[in-house]
């Protein structure tokens, strides 16, 4: 996954990088397709959900949706 793909929202690689890793040891024998859920801070950059999709090594395919959550400042 390069940089460029979260630069323009804000995202964090890392995050990206940690949700691709928890997906690929997930129990899912019997499942092909995983979709994989991550509520984000938003703010001025991110204000939309993100849908990022992963072909895995053993054939799997993973769906990652990135959802901004607005909560109001006290």
């Amino acid at each position: 996954m390069s940089a460029l793909m979260t630069k323009p929202s804000g995202i964090s690689q890392g995050d990206l990088y940690q949700m691709l890793s928890s997906a690929m040891v997930l129990p899912s024998d019997s499942e092909q397709k995983v979709k994989l859920f991550l509520v984000y801070p938003e703010h001025k950059k991110f204000t939309k959900l993100q849908k990022f999709s992963f072909n895995l090594q053993d054939g799997k395919e993973l769906t990652l949706f990135v959802i901004p959550l607005d909560l109001p400042v006290r």
